[in-house]
């Protein structure tokens, strides 16, 4: 238990990033069929929809959504529940008629089976819907988080990386080839 409570905060942690717009507002601004993938993006798009195919909302806690990706957790907990105790409750009922069969008691169970199999059948359609929307959306939250990012990070004037190469050249000099050695900086704003 400790360790998944650690995983959490560690996961919600890693989650809190800098954009100064929610996704909430980069949507109206842009359209994810217009997204071009590139490879300094912060959110991992293939990522984000595996993340959210195994957990529905872990894919949208990954791009920095976590209010939407608790959202989607919860809901899919809901229909879980819905789910089991419409299994629960199917289950006892058949359990219940069996048991009045041995004692020869006359009570009709099938109202309570009906409601836990309506329950099953929501929760199960739920969980369906959920996963399959969760998803979706985690793809398009990462593009649209994208897409703002590729917008706004040079616009800090922050340098954003330095390198610096070795190079090795021919130079020819009074018919005389001399090897000239040196370093190139490459600075990036």
């Amino acid at each position: 238990m400790k360790k998944s409570g650690i995983i959490l905060i560690l996961l919600f942690v890693y989650t809190l990033n800098s954009y100064s717009q929610s996704y909430k507002e980069n949507k109206l601004i842009y359209d994810q069929h217009l997204y071009q993938e590139k490879s300094d993006d912060p959110n991992n798009i293939f990522a984000c929809g595996v993340a959210s195919y195994f957990i529905p909302g872990l894919g949208q806690i990954l791009a920095g959504e976590t209010g939407r990706g608790l959202t989607f957790i919860g809901c899919d907990l809901a229909c879980n529940m819905l789910f089991f105790g419409g299994s629960v409750c199917v289950y006892s009922s058949f359990l219940n008629s069996m048991i009045d069969i041995y004692n020869y008691d006359q009570f009709d169970y099938s109202n309570q089976f009906y409601i836990g199999l309506g329950s099953i059948i929501v929760g199960l359609t739920g969980m369906i819907f959920v996963k399959v929307y969760s998803v979706f959306d985690a793809v398009k939250v990462a593009k649209i988080n994208n897409m703002y990012f590729q917008d706004h990070k040079n616009e800090t004037g922050v340098i954003e990386s330095i390198q610096l190469k070795p190079y090795v050249s021919q130079i020819s000099l009074n018919n005389r080839n001399e090897t000239s050695v040196g370093l190139s900086l490459n600075i990036t704003f």
